[in-house]
């Protein structure tokens, strides 16, 4: 037999453990060869929506290279660990280290080339798909086309990835003596040791940090009003962040803390422990929670994140039109400057047209008055107007809002942000020391819910008696506010009166929100699409990392049952203790995992929550639900098989 032939029947013999490791690198490698695919395809740039898809691919091609280093180096560095006993025999014999070094290049090259191969086809079959949908994203028609480049990219790219993992793979094995791989490779697992107080200290942890996201889930502000976001917002860093931080805090603590106390406590119910097999599946549990914390915490992490980007980016899709219209307030908005002599003419353009094709709609009409130019835009302070208590009253009933009462100084003050800025105005200007007629105003009241998104930054709500006072010292401003029910079906007229009534900065200015609302449809749908390619990566990584531990002790495991059946275990007992194991090991990172996705979901949207609806992240959770449903179903096949095969083995 030669060194080659030697290498080869070492992978056929660890062919089950190598299989999850084929598997997700295949797929690894095929998500990299359709993206690149279509980051190369010839008519990618026909159509002028087309170029956002362009940076995305950028983007995630590099991001997605670096994920699929960091697994390939876990998931061998997982798959050397079981074979340490082999590589102590093989030291035993005297394999020299350039020989070690060349066992190991030809396995991982042959592993690699194998992936490499198989992704590449199953690539080529999908990148049809792929196409086919990219093509009903952007409205126009995209073909299959292949070149050799993306053929060499990906080819180049991961054979250097398992050329480096083939290089770096001895470095693990050839630190340690012979004694350590052949004595730790047979090393029982022993039950960590878990003292009362540390656990029930953790146990505490877990509750306060979740009693800190509730609290957060109650009250509006509550996310911000953590120590931790605080910190966080202050480094230029989203909010959402502490609330990931937190959640991997409480997710360790679950696995490493309250699991063990669990099974602990467990043990100590004799009545529970002796009753027909659950010894047997509760002493698993506790041998080896120290191996399985570790597992089920990454893979909780990984879960996590999958499920939380895909129900992100299928709300934000779904609910394109209602993140617009919150911007927008209504559909139309028109603004008339006090120098506008055609306004009457130009409402009834737009009511003719929405009457002739049929468009039921409402509309409002109030002025307010500025006391700055609403259309300079590049004054130092931000613009501010007055609307009378009957007027906001009108607006109020118009957006089914709640009507107020203002009597002699007492406002009501509406803010406004702007588009795309968190800087709040109010800090720009001694808002509470408003005079108006020689007469200071009493802000009773600041409320930041969209009134007028529109001209000024700052409204002040006051009495009727007080308007009309101060009515002739600053020029009136007319704003109409439109509600049409199906508004997504005005994107040429919108395109059109945009055009006609905003040309050469006239004295108007009109808003609309189906302008938009195309553009950011494909811009979700395209975010929604890539994101849940990569979604399924993470969450593939997930499940592998159970396949790797699960079968890590396969051999102990194997024994175990083998020596069980000799004192009258029976094969269907066998069953119903593995089913019960591994219900355990793979649906309790998906349940903690599930829990904390909405968590993040809800407080991520806590400005917006009907972004977040939980009837829609449900249906994400359970499509991710069926496909671990359904690796569980298969991986119970193959353990149960390579369990009784061993048994059929020990009777011959």
């Amino acid at each position: 037999m030669t060194f080659k032939q030697f290498a080869l029947r070492n992978v056929q013999r660890n062919l089950s453990s190598y299989l999850a490791f084929f598997m997700a690198s295949t797929i690894s490698v095929m998500v990299f060869f359709i993206f690149s695919v279509a980051y190369f395809h010839p008519d990618m740039n026909l159509s002028k929506d087309s170029g956002h898809l362009t940076v995305i691919l950028t983007a995630i091609l590099p991001y997605q290279y670096g994920c699929s280093l960091v697994f390939i180096l876990y998931s061998l560095g997982t798959f050397l660990h079981r074979r340490w006993g082999e590589f102590g025999v093989l030291r035993l014999l005297g394999i020299t280290d350039r020989q070690f070094i060349k066992l190991m290049f030809f396995e991982n090259i042959l592993i690699g080339l194998i992936s490499i191969i198989s992704g590449i086809l199953l690539g080529l079959l999908f990148s049809k798909y792929f196409f086919f949908v990219i093509s009903m994203i952007f409205q126009f028609p995209l073909g299959f086309s292949l070149s050799a480049f993306p053929i060499v990219l990906t080819f180049i790219a991961f054979i250097s990835l398992f050329m480096l993992v083939s290089i770096l793979s001895p470095f693990f094995v050839r630190s340690q003596n012979i004694y350590f791989l052949l004595t730790k490779s047979r090393k029982q697992n022993r039950q960590p040791k878990a003292p009362l107080l540390k656990a029930v200290c953790g146990i505490g942890i877990i509750l306060f940090l979740y009693g800190l996201l509730l609290n957060a889930l109650r009250n509006p502000d509550g996310l911000d009003d953590l120590l931790l976001a605080k910190m966080v917002t202050y480094l230029e860093y989203d909010n959402i962040l502490a609330v990931f931080i937190i959640l991997t805090i409480i997710t360790y603590l679950i696995f490493s803390h309250a699991s063990t106390l669990g099974v602990t406590l467990l043990k100590r119910n004799l009545r529970f422990y002796f009753h027909r097999t659950n010894l047997l599946w509760i002493s698993s549990l506790a041998h080896q929670a120290k191996q399985n914390a570790r597992n089920l915490f990454i893979s909780t992490l990984l879960i996590t994140i999958s499920i939380a980007i895909t129900a992100s980016l299928y709300t934000s899709y779904l609910y394109t039109a209602e993140g617009i219209i919150k911007d927008f307030v209504g559909p139309i908005s028109y603004v008339s400057y006090p120098q506008d002599k055609q306004l009457k003419e130009n409402i009834n353009y737009i009511d003719t047209y929405l009457k002739k094709n049929g468009y039921e709609y409402k509309k409002v009409q109030i002025p307010v008055l500025a006391l700055s130019k609403i259309e300079d835009h590049t004054g130092q302070r931000p613009a501010i107007a007055l609307i009378s208590n009957s007027h906001f009253n009108q607006l109020a009933r118009f957006l089914g809002r709640e009507t107020i009462s203002l009597e002699g100084n007492n406002s009501l003050v509406l803010v406004w942000k702007g588009y795309g800025t968190k800087m709040d105005p109010l800090d720009e200007i001694e808002y509470q020391e408003m005079v108006l007629g020689g007469r200071k105003i009493n802000v009773i009241e600041v409320t930041y819910k969209p009134f007028l998104n529109f001209g000024a930054l700052i409204y002040y709500v006051i009495s009727d008696s007080l308007y009309h006072q101060v009515k002739t010292n600053y020029p009136t401003y007319t704003f109409v506010e439109y509600q049409i029910p199906n508004w997504t079906r005005l994107g040429d007229f919108s395109a059109q009166i945009t055009e006609r009534f905003n040309y050469n900065e006239g004295p108007r200015q009109v808003h609309t929100a189906a302008n938009y609302f195309q553009s950011d449809l494909i811009h979700n749908k395209t975010y929604f699409f890539l994101g849940s390619f990569i979604s399924m990566v993470f969450f593939i990584a997930a499940i592998s990392f159970l396949y790797f531990r699960l079968f890590a002790d396969i051999q102990g495991e194997r024994e175990k049952y083998h020596n069980l059946t000799k004192i009258g275990l029976k094969r269907r007992e066998i069953k119903r203790i593995i089913t019960g194991q591994l219900a355990i090991f793979f649906f309790s990172p998906f349940a903690i995992a599930s829990i904390h996705t909405y968590m993040v979901l809800i407080l991520w949207n806590h400005e917006n929550a009907e972004s977040a609806p939980f009837d829609k992240i449900l249906q994400v959770i359970i499509i991710f639900g069926v496909i671990q449903i359904l690796y569980f179903i298969w991986i119970r096949s193959k353990y149960i098989r390579t369990i009784f095969h061993y048994l059929d083995q020990g009777k011959s």
